[in-house]
């Protein structure tokens, strides 16, 4: 975050008065400097709701055209920065409920559910939903930047809640068939390294003791061990290679109810898909 370039001291405010043309005009600049300031404290500690109240506020045009500037610099820091979720709550039967009511504390940040996402501060977060008589708390760890995060709230018997949270999909980059794929790289890249060296020292013992053929146990069980060892990484690259194209497709066309697992071994890679 960039550092304000205006600071409320007693110059700051008495040069603003003077840009003002009334009492009034000078109460509006010291009102924007004040919510400047606050903004970026708000900022810095992560309460980004209330640093957008005050960038609302020292962003109107009866502000100082510096305040402006920076106040909508970090107002769009603010929406960037600023998580969200979809909060989606069902019945025991299974039916949505869009009369569900949202708490975060004892604010209310949604009367009703529509699908529109809510803007929320990172960190752990308890909602507390309300429904049709029925009520559940549900803990959520919420990441900065983490837009659109789904927060599915079934209500069970007895208020029983049964929660289910996930990000949004398609956000974000999987991860898994990146490593996978890297892994795969790596003992291909050991399997070349190994395979050459086993050449080299073959073709060496053929123009030394294999002339005569008396060649040593002791002579060639390195270079045998260099060949096994080439071979085992060849099949665990192209295994791990294959196992992260099949996860990679898998992970771009899955439903919500489809479960995903990797199973890596020595010389082995599988991939379960359950549905």
């Amino acid at each position: 975050m960039r550092a304000i370039v205006i600071r409320r001291t007693g110059a700051v405010t008495f040069a603003a008065s003077l840009l003002a043309s009334s009492p009034a005009g000078a109460d509006d600049a010291s009102a924007c400097f004040d919510a400047a300031e606050h903004a970026q404290d708000a900022m810095v500690a992560n309460n980004f709701s209330d640093a957008r109240a005050s960038l609302h506020t020292c962003t109107r045009e009866v502000c100082p055209k510096v305040v402006q500037h920076d106040c909508t610099g970090w107002l769009a820091e603010v929406d960037r920065d600023q998580p969200s979720i979809v909060v989606v709550v069902t019945d025991a039967d299974g039916r949505e409920r869009t009369d569900a009511r949202v708490f975060l504390g004892d604010v209310e940040i949604a009367s009703k559910l529509d699908g529109s996402s809510l803007p929320i501060n990172p960190g752990p977060r308890t909602l507390r939903i309300e429904a049709g008589g029925e009520s559940a708390d549900v803990d959520v760890l919420v990441l900065k930047g983490e837009k659109n995060r789904i927060v599915r709230v079934k209500l069970g018997g007895a208020g029983q809640p049964s929660v289910a949270s996930k990000p949004e999909e398609g956000g974000g980059v999987a991860v898994g068939p990146i490593v996978l794929a890297s892994i795969g790289g790596a003992a291909l890249a050991a399997f070349g390294i190994l395979e050459g060296v086993a050449q080299s020292e073959y073709s060496d013992l053929k123009e030394g003791c294999g002339q005569t053929q008396r060649c040593s146990e002791e002579d060639v069980s390195g270079t045998r061990t260099e060949f096994i060892g080439a071979g085992v990484a060849m099949t665990i690259g192209l295994a791990a290679l294959g196992a992260a194209g099949v996860w990679g497709i898998v992970l771009a066309t899955r439903s919500d109810e489809e479960e995903v697992r990797l199973d890596v071994g020595l010389g082995r890679a599988s991939l379960e898909v359950r549905f």
